[in-house]
Parts: C-alpha cells; sequence; structure tokens
C-alpha cells in the first residue's frame, strides 16, 4: 500500500455541486445535463441525489470522534508526564485498549490501528 497519495485535484466548489444537485432535484436539468453545465463528474451529482453520499468531504469518515480523539490524547500524555517513554507500539497498544474498553466497531485488525494511522498524526 503506497503511503503517499495523490489527491485529484477538484475542478468544482461545494456550491456548484450543491446547484447542480438543486436544478436535477427541481428536474431543471437531468445530471447528465447538469454535468456537461457544472463541469462536475455525472455520477457524483447522481449519488448525492440518490442519497448515496452523506457529505462533501473527500476520502473515509474518521475512525474517532472530536472527544475520542481528545480523551485519547490526555491518556497519552498523562502517561509521558509520569515518565512512561511511548514508542509507536505503546502508543498503537494504548488505542487498542481504548478500543476494547468502550467496545467500538473500528476497521482496525484486532483493534490495533496500523503505522498509517499513527503517522497520520504526526
Amino acid at each position: 500500500m503506497p503511503r503517499k497519495y495523490k489527491i485529484k485535484e477538484r475542478r468544482y466548489n461545494i456550491s456548484m455541486l450543491e446547484e447542480a444537485i438543486h436544478s436535477v432535484l427541481l428536474r431543471e436539468m437531468n445530471p447528465s445535463q447538469a454535468s456537461r453545465a457544472y463541469r462536475i463528474p455525472r455520477m457524483t451529482i447522481v449519488n448525492h441525489v440518490n442519497g448515496r453520499s452523506k457529505g462533501f468531504h473527500r476520502g473515509r469518515h474518521p475512525v474517532f470522534s472530536h472527544d475520542q480523539e481528545k480523551m485519547i490524547l490526555e491518556i497519552i500524555f498523562s502517561m509521558s508526564d509520569m515518565g512512561v517513554g511511548l514508542d509507536c507500539m505503546n502508543i498503537r497498544k494504548i488505542v487498542q485498549n481504548y478500543v476494547r474498553n468502550l467496545k467500538l466497531k473500528t476497521p482496525f485488525k484486532d483493534d490495533l490501528p496500523g503505522l498509517d494511522w499513527l503517522y497520520r498524526y504526526k
């Protein structure tokens, strides 16, 4: 799995997408016409109209909520303040224990986050 991903640059903005969706919902245009008029991929418009896309963000949904991430950071910082040396594996094990204690559903294998997840926050 590559560690450096090339993100395709969007050639449209959120307001253009909203206008295209709105015009399709009002039956002013069909998805193909809206795609040509707003220069947005047709399937992007179709997915938003049919409710298959829940938001306008890119990529996967985050694994943890903001509050959960804050709690994990507090655990890591408190251990660091106590003088416990933490390497990458220790941090991943802390997250694994946190996930198992709260019985959270995550995409991690055996509830242990991978190095890519960890390096994302470096």
